[in-house]
């Protein structure tokens, strides 16, 4: 039978929480989706997929692995236009946000003048080695006891061999303190930057939507998913320490966009 309105399917990695909790989803990546997903307000459903199972899943389905790194990655979508039987797939948040404009342009992610939507996709580029690879040391270990069993042993089991015992990634208090030295400086970077667009007249983190309203961009929304990371899987005090950074420009920017990164 055809569908007479368009679906999607969101592919997410769930940890074992109760509910009420923040919300299955765990990865920073497959957050980015997510938040784009509502806040666009485009009706989807989660299937969620444990971590052994996403490669073999995703090939299955036919998927072009990815050209570099891990063949198969989440998130994935599927979206089956309407009238469709057949679903097409997309890998990669940014693809995905890129698809997502596309095809329901109403709340567009990059919004603003070209100038400002190039400083939204680089903002976008330095979330990798600004933030993402520098809160390792404070989530992994939290990530891991999150898990189900299979993906536990899974997800322990090619990180245990290059950092060793999770539970000890902080452990001295020094390694604690270096961590956190390191988590400032690319904070500050993220901070200098938006600094810098904003004084030439680019909007990074908000720009206008069609209604005239300030809203975050999906850069904004990228980095919320990385905060939102931290805040599940990071403990207590390494979010107070990291979330008021940069004069609170960070807190602000979470509490505009956490409630689209919600289940």
């Amino acid at each position: 039978m055809s569908t007479e309105q368009p679906s999607i399917v969101l592919y997410d990695i769930p940890r074992n929480v109760p509910a009420g909790q923040g919300g299955s989803g765990w990865s920073p990546n497959t957050l980015k989706s997510r938040i784009a997903l509502n806040y666009k307000g485009i009706p989807f459903t989660t299937e969620w997929v444990e971590y052994p199972d996403i490669a073999p899943k995703f090939k299955a389905l036919g998927l072009a692995p990815n050209p570099e790194g891990t063949p198969y990655t989440a998130p994935v979508i599927r979206y089956t236009p309407p009238g469709s039987k057949e679903g097409q797939y997309t890998m990669d948040s940014s693809a995905i946000a890129d698809f997502l404009d596309r095809t329901f342009p109403a709340r567009a992610l990059y919004r603003g003048s070209p100038q400002s939507q190039r400083a939204q996709r680089e903002f976008r580029d330095l979330i990798q080695p600004c933030a993402y690879v520098r809160f390792r040391a404070f989530v992994l270990h939290g990530v891991a006891s999150q898990l189900h069993p299979v993906s536990e042993a899974y997800f322990r089991g090619y990180l245990v061999p290059v950092y060793g015992p999770l539970d000890q990634l902080l452990t001295p208090r020094a390694k604690y303190d270096e961590a956190l030295a390191h988590v400032v400086e690319g904070f500050n970077s993220l901070s200098e930057f938006v600094d810098r667009e904003e004084a030439a007249g680019n909007e990074v983190l908000y720009a206008p939507d069609e209604e005239g309203v300030r809203a975050p961009t999906y850069a904004g929304m990228v980095f919320t998913g990385v905060l939102e990371w931290l805040h599940r899987a990071g403990g207590q005090e390494a979010w107070e320490d990291i979330i008021n950074l940069n004069g609170g420009r960070w807190a602000q920017l979470w509490k505009a966009v956490e409630p689209y990164a919600r289940d």
